[in-house]
């Protein structure tokens, strides 16, 4: 998995960690709203 992505300077191991992270943060960021939202309500 050190395969680097021509042209970028990337592996495939930080492309997946970035968008397995980042998936997770928006999930979280969504739940976190929706969370202050109802207590606020």
């Amino acid at each position: 998995m050190t395969t680097l992505i021509p042209a970028t300077g990337i592996t495939f191991a930080q492309l997946f960690t970035w968008i397995f992270s980042g998936t997770f943060g928006i999930i979280g960021l969504t739940f976190l709203t929706v969370g202050l939202g109802f207590r606020a309500s």
